[in-house]
C-alpha cells in the first residue's frame, strides 16, 4: 500500500503543470481594473452614503410623530389593586427653523456631487493607469533582445 501511494504521489507531483497565458484586450483589462479596484468600491460606498445623507436631511421637512404608553399597577397598598394607564401622542411640524433644514439639504447635495466627482476621478485615473501599463514598451512583445 505504501508503494502504491508513493508511486501515485510521484506520478502526480512530477507531472508538469502548464499555466495558460491569458491575453486581455484593452477594454477587458480596463473592465477588470474598474471592477476589482478597492478605491473605486470605497468611493462608490461614499457616494451611496452621501445620497442617503440627502434623504436624511430632507426628513426635517416632514412632521414628527411620537407616541408614549405606560401602565402602572399598585398592589398591597390598598384593599383593591390599582391600575393606571397613560397614553400620549404628539405631532410636530416646524414651519421655519431659520434655514437650518434647507441649508442641511443643500450641503448634503453638494457633498454628494463632490463624492460623485471623486468617484469619476478615481475611475478615470484607474483607466489611465491601465492604458499606461498596457501600452508601456516593456510590457509588449520583445522585438529584439540584447545579449
Amino acid at each position: 500500500m505504501k508503494i502504491l501511494s508513493s508511486l501515485f504521489i510521484c506520478i502526480f507531483l512530477t507531472v508538469p503543470v502548464f499555466a495558460e497565458e491569458t491575453v486581455l484586450t484593452l477594454p477587458e483589462a480596463i473592465a477588470i481594473a474598474l471592477r476589482d479596484n478597492p478605491n473605486i468600491r470605497l468611493q462608490a460606498e461614499d457616494l451611496e452614503k452621501s445620497k442617503n445623507k440627502i434623504k436624511e436631511s430632507q426628513a426635517g421637512l416632514w412632521p414628527t410623530i411620537s407616541a408614549v404608553a405606560g401602565e402602572s399597577l399598585v398592589r398591597n397598598l390598598y384593599d383593591d389593586d390599582l391600575t393606571q394607564v397613560t397614553t400620549q401622542i404628539s405631532a410636530k411640524q416646524y414651519l421655519y427653523k431659520g434655514g437650518k433644514t434647507s441649508n442641511a439639504i443643500a450641503q448634503s447635495e453638494f457633498l454628494a456631487q463632490a463624492s460623485e466627482a471623486l468617484l469619476q476621478k478615481t475611475r478615470i485615473e484607474t483607466a489611465l493607469a491601465v492604458k499606461k501599463s498596457f501600452f508601456h514598451p516593456a510590457s509588449g512583445p520583445r522585438i529584439c533582445s540584447i545579449e
